[in-house]
């Protein structure tokens, strides 16, 4: 397995010129499109196997969670496309490249979309991409409103949401709303050029629970351990009254 890579990777100027796509999601291109290119002329590969296959620098292997994500974003932007052998999508049978290097002399420079050869795999891609910023555009918007609900205060349509966050750090919830304003405030403020740092995010994935947890345990440390208690539902009682009896210690 070792030896067993490309020698060069064929990486198309759609991919290295996006900005959503990242280096890892390059080098992933190409080693699939270089597998799709082989003797099965398919790429079967699970992401594990990927995974060894993407060179290491430094020693830091690629996680197939890494991969995984890649391969989502490069589906989403029409680059590819996963087929899977059963509707749960659990286990995977091939993974098409979409663009080849392929050219056509009479198809040369004859696409409004992409200046490429290949002119109707450009076409199909280009509407995707389209598909896919707008989207992006309606999860930023929506991003941007809950973070500057934090920010502004306007608890109350994540009260529910945040004291089961308190419950969780054993943390008073006014406490906790201090450091979400904060965490608010770090990813609306703007640079010299006018952009959020939200607005830079690379690859355009923002999760605000994963990034919310991740800042509450530069704040506070590790996240305590959870006890059984905290997920069974009391009768009568609102969150609110358990949340006020944990953190008085009245379990």
């Amino acid at each position: 397995m070792e030896n067993w890579t490309p020698d060069f990777y064929i990486i198309p100027r759609q991919i290295s010129e996006d900005p959503d796509v990242q280096p890892l999601g390059e080098k992933l291109y190409g080693i699939i499109y270089w597998l799709t290119n082989l003797k099965d002329k398919t790429c079967t590969a699970s992401n594990e196997t990927l995974a060894k296959l993407i060179p290491q620098k430094r020693g830091q292997k690629v996680s197939e969670q890494s991969v995984n994500k890649q391969l989502l974003i490069l589906e989403e932007k029409g680059y590819i496309t996963r087929i899977f052998k059963d509707k749960s999508k659990r286990h995977r049978s091939e993974i098409v490249a979409h663009i080849s290097f392929k050219i056509n002399q009479s198809q040369i420079r004859q696409t409004e979309y992409l200046d490429t050869p290949n002119g109707a795999q450009n076409k199909n891609i280009y509407i995707k991409k389209e598909i896919y910023k707008e989207r992006k555009k309606d999860e930023y918007a929506e991003i941007k409103k809950k973070l500057t609900d934090f920010f502004e205060g306007n608890w109350e349509p994540y009260e529910k949401t945040l004291t089961q966050i308190a419950i969780g750090w054993r943390r008073p919830l006014p406490e906790l709303k201090k450091e979400v304003r904060k965490f608010a405030n770090y990813w609306l403020e703007k640079n010299h050029k006018g952009v959020t740092r939200l607005e830079g995010v690379k690859g355009g994935y923002f999760e605000i629970g994963r990034r919310l947890t991740t800042w509450l345990g530069n704040a506070w440390g590790p996240k305590p351990k959870p006890k059984k208690e905290d997920y069974e539902p009391i009768s009568g009682e609102s969150l609110k009254q358990i949340f006020e009896k944990r953190i008085n210690g009245n379990t």
